[in-house]
């Protein structure tokens, strides 16, 4: 199965369980992208009473699901805290 068609398909359940008041603050062109591009045989259900951490998520999803969040939800202050934290783990690496 293709990782990408997956990581598409848990993101896009992720996306479907939003509340409406967060779901529409993304545009309709990325869920339609999202949608288009997972694997419609791939069978994921997003749990909203477990972090994204406790998901069997992939790697590709968790990295879409964050970028969305940056992108859609996070305010600057949030923004600036993760992207400290992306930066120190790159620099461990």
């Amino acid at each position: 199965m293709n990782q990408n068609k997956i990581a598409y398909s848990q993101v896009y359940s992720f996306i479907d369980s939003l509340p409406i008041e967060n779901y529409i603050k993304i545009p309709e062109n990325v869920i339609d992208y999202i949608n288009w591009h997972r694997d419609y045989t791939y069978k994921f259900e997003y749990d909203n009473s477990k972090t994204v951490d406790d998901q069997n998520l992939s790697k590709e999803a968790r990295i879409l699901i964050l970028n969305i969040y940056l992108e859609y939800f996070a305010d600057d202050d949030k923004k600036q805290e993760i992207m400290k934290k992306l930066s120190q783990n790159s620099r461990r690496i």
